[in-house]
């Protein structure tokens, strides 16, 4: 995956990749600094998605193909790139928030 190869270069970080279907099983696991996830995850009511990814502690990073979302209800004020995205919008999200960390 993109994201992964971006990320393992940039950051020589472990990286693990969910889908929507596993994604739940990763979160309770825990250990996570940044959680890059699709917006569309905590659309049309996802209350269980919101909760897992809030009790893990991590900072988040969304993803959208919607130019038009600026922030992702209940979760004002993280970083929202737009899909596809290019290397260094990843790149500079991610160090954004970690600094806030």
């Amino acid at each position: 995956m993109e994201a992964e190869r971006i990320l393992q270069e940039a950051f020589g970080c472990e990286v693990e990749i969910a889908t929507p279907y596993n994604y739940p099983l990763a979160l309770d696991k825990g250990g996570f600094a940044v959680i890059v996830i699709d917006a569309s995850l905590l659309a049309d009511g996802q209350g269980e998605a919101a909760r897992r990814i809030e009790n893990a502690g991590a900072m988040i990073v969304f993803t959208t193909l919607d130019a038009e979302l600026k922030a992702v209800p209940g979760f004002e004020g993280f970083a929202i790139i737009q899909k596809p995205f290019r290397e260094g919008q990843l790149v500079r999200a991610i160090e954004e928030a970690i600094a806030l960390n």
